[in-house]
């Protein structure tokens, strides 16, 4: 088990180190993005995410989109941990876990729940609103590729007077959240949060080397990043006592009471705009019978 850690870090570290076992399990993957960006994710998960686990279908959910697709463990181990429920008959266990730690067990394999590459929709850094009953927020992790070498991304944020942040430390969680808080904080432009990390952060031998990007850290290597994070490398896909209850404790509470709070919202709404009202209820009913690709249709990689 896991040696005594700050239940954050301990968190962090579960996220790695089920990324770790998964790839080399399957002996085929790419572990050195979700590793290093495990501590930027979670913080936004726990900290400022809008998203009720229990009903994953909420209208003003925050929309998390990792656009890395590659780095898609990194999204079906936060799934695991905060318990999001299944909510799509196509994915037939409604009710249930989205991602059990059973399906993470078999990453990349035939017929799995947890495929190596998903590709689902796109999305950008933006803040939407859409009406006063409607207020979400957009939210996607793009990779180095993304924002220098095809273009400087972050000159044509400045050039259009748009918002820009640097988080250079990225296993400090007050960094982060001043990024993030930045971000909310802006409400005329889009935001920018460019995070300086290392790609497989805390594998001794491949810490930012090429190969930690696209192929399993090899078994002495797991071994000793696993050790670096405070896991036992003779135990596989453990998830600590506590981890699963500080989720619940953060981003289910946090949901559950927002969700709450709007559906009183859009109850007001209803009784004061009754032909919008019952516009929008039947445009949820509709995405519920066909079953597409709206609040009803939850796939694991577009949460």
């Amino acid at each position: 088990m896991a040696r005594h850690l700050d239940i954050d870090q301990l968190a962090i570290n579960t996220i790695r180190t089920l990324v770790i076992d998964a790839i080399q399990k399957s002996q085929s993957g790419h572990p050195g993005t979700p590793i290093d960006a495990a501590p930027t994710a979670y913080t936004l998960w726990q900290r400022f995410l809008r998203y009720d686990p229990d009903h994953p279908s909420w209208m003003n959910r925050d929309r998390f989109v990792l656009s890395s697709g590659h780095a898609s463990m990194l999204l079906y181990s936060l799934i695991h941990l905060a318990g999001i429920k299944a909510v799509s008959q196509s994915y037939e266990k409604l009710g249930g876990e989205a991602v059990t730690l059973d399906d993470i067990k078999t990453f990349r394999q035939a017929g799995s729940r947890c495929p190596g590459h998903p590709e689902y929709g796109s999305g950008h850094l933006r803040l939407a609103n859409l009406c006063w009953i409607y207020d979400s927020n957009r939210v996607t992790i793009e990779g180095h590729t993304d924002i220098t070498f095809t273009e400087d991304v972050a000159a044509r944020f400045l050039g259009y007077g748009w918002n820009v942040t640097r988080v250079t430390d990225p296993n400090d969680p007050e960094m982060l959240v001043r990024g993030y808080q930045n971000f909310l904080d802006n409400n005329d432009t889009p935001t920018l949060i460019i995070v300086h990390s290392h790609i497989g952060y805390g594998a001794p031998h491949k810490q930012d080397t090429a190969a930690a990007h696209g192929e399993p850290l090899g078994d002495e290597e797991a071994r000793l990043t696993k050790e670096f994070f405070g896991f036992s490398p003779d135990e596989f896909f453990v998830v600590p006592d506590g981890v699963r209850e500080h989720f619940k404790a953060n981003l289910g509470k946090r949901g559950a009471h927002l969700r709450k709070e709007w559906d009183q919202l859009f109850e007001r709404y209803r009784a004061q705009y009754p032909d919008l009202g019952d516009q929008v209820g039947r445009m949820l009913m509709g995405h519920r019978r066909r079953g597409g690709p709206g609040p009803e249709h939850q796939n694991p990689a577009h949460l």
